[in-house]
């Protein structure tokens, strides 16, 4: 069945707008106040959303929405052992559990064969995607948001990727060109990643954005935060930290790089990594290539953070230097603005898109040109003044949205999607009922 006939074989109404409509006998207008029985039944996919910024975007979405439990209801495809545990027994969430173990086979077995029946099964009014898919043919309106560079950027910006990560890499985009035309809307977090997405894809599709938000409550902390131990050693120095797990479009050989070319004049100057060895054997052998040329006192790795540590590194560390090659929205920025930390990071369209003024910038293809920038901030008492002023700023003249503003926002236009697609499917009918008679 093509794409526009399964389209015209939806029902005439959605449940949330049937259901509205027993109840009040009346035409509903998607711009007027929601009522209890006007729930959106929404199908959420974030089945993919398992590690670093994608984990994060699908927490946030899903408990801003469950949140709003008033004007949705909300059905969760969750990853196995990712963390949503937590959530789904905060909110009483009833979640359909995806345990992927590592087999991409078995992921696109799952797309393509259960997801179009469970949508059918739950009997959803529409489809959220927060992995960047959607269904290629769905019975009902879609929204994905689209927050992987890879698919918008060349190959240069991905760094060290073993093959079987640009096999991945390669199939998630035939994959994203397969389910775009059968989205209704999509969502990109930066005006960047929009831009890009309409070029490369030549799409006439309704692009909106849907930025992050700054975790502010899980970063406040006391006025006065003791020096974590770990920095103790190094409060002499210029300490810098770049706050990322291992992914090889991070750039972290890069800083190796520098400082092996500049040791000497960059030995006042200290970096804190966060990764771990089990992160990727790129990972292990970073640190082993930290230790093999003698830079373990220039640049050490605290390990992973948790959440509640952040702000007592950011307090004590002078900059967040970060040299990724490839973002759509780093959390990142906005975690540093937040505790006031001054920026160093690449001279990259995402990076000047968040950062605007806030930042002092690098090419994170040069090392002399990173040196530069480090030695310039180290120096400048004035500069770091400066760049954690406008950090503040920024974050409140460009970044002031919370996640419930967000859970707002895509409720609001997937109700005008149900809408939309409830008059377009009654014109079809009336038409194709002239016709007949």
């Amino acid at each position: 069945m093509s794409c526009a006939s399964h389209r015209n074989a939806r029902r005439s109404h959605p449940p949330f707008l049937a259901r509205t409509m027993q109840a009040t006998d009346v035409t509903i207008d998607p711009a007027v106040g929601e009522s209890h029985s006007s729930r959106l039944k929404l199908l959420v996919l974030a089945h993919a959303n398992r590690t670093a910024g994608g984990r994060s975007v699908g927490l946030n979405v899903i408990s801003a929405l469950a949140r709003a439990r008033r004007s949705v209801d909300v059905l969760p495809i969750l990853p196995v052992g990712c963390g949503y545990e937590t959530t789904v027994k905060e909110y009483g969430l009833t979640p359909f559990w995806f345990d992927q173990r590592g087999s991409l086979m078995r992921r696109l077995l799952f797309d393509a064969i259960f997801l179009p029946r469970h949508v059918n099964a739950v009997k959803a009014d529409a489809v959220l995607g927060l992995g960047n898919l959607g269904l290629p043919n769905p019975p009902v309106p879609q929204a994905i948001l689209v927050h992987d560079p890879h698919l918008l950027y060349p190959r240069r910006h991905y760094g060290n990727e073993p093959p079987a990560r640009l096999l991945r890499h390669a199939v998630q985009r035939q994959r994203f060109v397969h389910c775009l035309p059968a989205a209704n809307l999509v969502y990109c977090q930066t005006r960047t990643m929009a831009q890009r997405l309409q070029r490369a894809f030549s799409t006439a599709k309704a692009i909106k954005l849907l930025p992050n938000c700054v975790p502010g409550d899980a970063l406040r902390a006391p006025g006065d935060i003791p020096i974590p131990g770990q920095l103790a050693p190094y409060s002499q120095k210029c300490c810098l930290i770049c706050l990322t797990r291992y992914y090889a479009h991070k750039n972290l050989e890069f800083i190796v790089e520098t400082f092996d070319a500049y040791r000497e004049s960059l030995r006042d100057v200290v970096v804190f990594l966060t990764i771990s060895a089990k992160q990727a054997p790129q990972a292990r052998r970073l640190l082993r290539r930290v230790a093999r040329l003698g830079l373990s006192d220039q640049i050490v790795n605290l390990g992973p953070l948790g959440q509640t540590e952040i702000p007592a590194f950011f307090r004590h560390c002078h900059a967040l230097l970060f040299p990724t090659r490839l973002e759509s929205f780093s959390t990142t920025y906005l975690e540093a603005m937040f505790c006031g930390l001054p920026i160093l990071t690449s001279d990259l369209d995402f990076a000047h898109d968040v950062c605007g003024p806030a930042a002092l910038y690098f090419d994170p293809w040069s090392p002399t040109s990173m040196k530069q920038a480090i030695l310039q901030f180290a120096g400048d008492v004035a500069l770091r003044a400066r760049l954690a002023d406008l950090g503040r700023q920024r974050l409140a003249s460009n970044h002031g949205r919370s996640w419930e503003d967000i859970a707002g926002t895509l409720v609001s236009d997937l109700r005008e999607l149900v809408f939309a697609d409830v008059k377009r499917v009654a014109v079809e009918e009336s038409c194709e009922t002239g016709r007949s008679s």
